[in-house]
């Protein structure tokens, strides 16, 4: 680990029963880099292989790559070469990293909302860091145990038909369908529940005439400390990436048992 982040790792241990990271290995790293077609500021590398992207103890960071590949996507032509996307304030501006330059530590934003320039923020990505250790341990009562939070995600499958779906994630239908609704846009929902990895999960199916195929949609929760070798969100999201070019997988992120939905 690197030495500052070392440092830093150290000032979270009194905190470690309320903070979750997950530091990335090389590979997954180099296969992040392979997919953006950059390489990331050394510093901001070092910090994903300590931390990783599924942390929560820096609020404005992107949580999960897929996320980052979308935001690096949407950026126009002309600063893809020069800049990566790392955080959303909470509002439609992108934050961003130089990657062209190693000494360059200052957080940008790209103002897309108005002439679409990218300015300085007026503090780097340590500082940013900083900021948050600090809020951290300013209000560390008001924050959640991490036996309180899950993992939570929505599995997206655009399936030619339910039995391409359940077989490719190991699932049985558990009752029949049923019709719940019918939408103005002329769009079928439909309800059930399948037996998944020992739980009953909800599984709903919408169609239109339109379509060439029906999309179905479950959601699955678990505790962050599951996020390594035996997840199961991780295990599904290998199986479905494997079967379907359709498929999406949304994540909500690591939150209190309380928020989930």
């Amino acid at each position: 680990m690197h030495r500052l982040y070392k440092e830093i790792a150290e000032q979270l241990k009194p905190y470690k029963d309320k903070v979750f990271f997950k530091p990335l290995k090389k590979h997954e790293l180099e296969l992040l880099e392979n997919r953006i077609g950059q390489q990331f500021p050394d510093y901001y590398r070092h910090f994903l292989l300590s931390f990783g992207m599924q942390q929560d103890f820096i609020d404005e960071l992107i949580k999960h790559e897929a996320d980052l590949i979308a935001s690096y996507c949407y950026l126009p032509d002309c600063y893809k070469k020069s800049f990566l996307p790392i955080a959303d304030n909470g509002g439609e501006e992108t934050w961003l990293l130089k990657i062209t330059d190693n000494n360059d530590q200052q957080v940008y934003e790209w103002q897309n909302w108005m002439e679409g320039e990218i300015v300085p923020l007026g503090f780097t990505f340590h500082e940013l860091i900083e900021k948050n250790l600090q809020a951290l341990k300013l209000n560390y009562c008001n924050k959640f145990l991490n036996t309180s939070k899950q993992w939570c995600v929505q599995f997206v499958v655009a399936a030619p038909h339910e039995d391409a779906l359940l077989s490719s994630i190991n699932a049985v239908k558990a009752r029949e369908w049923t019709e719940t609704s019918t939408c103005q846009n002329s769009v079928r929902y439909y309800e059930t529940e399948m037996e998944l990895v020992g739980r009953t999960v909800k599984l709903t199916r919408h169609e239109h005439d339109a379509w060439t195929s029906p999309i179905y949609y479950f959601d699955v929760k678990e505790a962050p400390n599951k996020i390594g070798k035996c997840s199961v969100i991780k295990k599904i999201d290998t199986q479905l990436k494997e079967k379907f070019s359709n498929y999406k997988l949304i994540d909500h992120g690591i939150v209190p048992v309380t928020e989930v939905m």
